[in-house]
């Protein structure tokens, strides 16, 4: 396995930007690349710098070649980086990984609920996944889908454990979690969406029933937590059903794919407090 480094640099006030744009190219270029296994963007701001660092695993040096070109130790440019970069390294670096820790992707292998099944998201999911958050009943509230952090996902990869949401064998949704382990605050985040034409059937609070199940039975958490629009009825309804109860309006908490603002609304659920379908 080979390790890829390369450092650049922008001005402070650029660095959201510059993260935004790179999450856009680079990422989605080495996430695209078959033989990557991984990819890390590291950023610290310095003074009036913010500086970045993009480490990324690879299976081989022909893995890179696909990806940099037959001069793979030439760093790869995009067309805004004149604009956004005052420092950059005109090279990568590259390292043999001389050991190398792989997490367990720790994913529930199937969790079967009423009338659906979760299971983890697969790479040949992706195209699927993001053809349904790209409709417009799911692309109002989630914005356009990230074909990088979907497959990022995918692999495992991601803070945010994504499960495919099944009906009969197939693929209807997305639900994914995300928990907090520090002690003194350890509880776990649901969020999901599913296609516009299994909306308004139950297999939502299905869904988050069978996943809240598993978050409080197996990995122990006794809060779970959930943010829908505050105008979204129809979802804030869904998770009624299961259990969890309003705690309180978030102000201007989610900006909207249209740039404007939006509330949002915070709902948690106790794990005695866990309704049966």
């Amino acid at each position: 396995m080979i390790a890829r480094i390369w450092t650049g640099a922008v001005r402070k006030d650029d660095g959201d930007a510059y993260a935004e744009y790179m999450r856009e190219t680079g990422v989605a270029g080495y996430a695209r690349t078959p033989g990557n296994e991984g990819i890390w963007m590291l950023r610290r701001d310095v003074d009036d710098r913010t500086e970045f660092v993009m480490f990324t695993l690879w299976a081989s040096l022909d893995a890179i070649r696909a990806f940099a070109g037959e001069d793979y130790e030439t760093a790869v440019f995009y067309p805004e980086d004149e604009r956004f970069l005052v420092e950059r390294d005109l090279r990568a670096s590259h390292f043999e990984v001389d050991t190398f820790v792989d997490r367990a992707d720790d994913r529930p292998e199937l969790l079967r609920g009423d009338g659906i099944v979760l299971r983890p998201l697969r790479a040949d999911d992706v195209e699927r996944v993001a053809e349904i958050q790209s409709q417009p009943g799911v692309l109002r509230w989630w914005g356009p889908p990230n074909e990088a952090e979907l497959r990022r996902q995918a692999e495992g990869h991601d803070e945010a454990k994504a499960l495919a949401i099944e009906r009969e064998g197939e693929l209807v949704g997305l639900i994914q979690y995300h928990e907090e382990n520090e002690p003194d605050f350890r509880h776990a985040s649901i969020d999901l969406f599913l296609a516009e034409t299994y909306q308004g059937r139950g297999l939502g609070s299905d869904a988050v029933r069978t996943l809240a199940r598993y978050l409080i039975g197996e990995r122990g958490h006794h809060r779970l937590t959930i943010d829908p629009a505050a105008d979204n009825v129809a979802a804030i309804r869904a998770y009624e059903k299961v259990g969890f109860r309003s705690v309180g309006r978030m102000r201007e908490y989610w900006r909207s794919p249209d740039g404007t603002w939006h509330d949002g609304l915070l709902m948690d659920l106790l794990a005695r407090e866990l309704s049966a379908p």
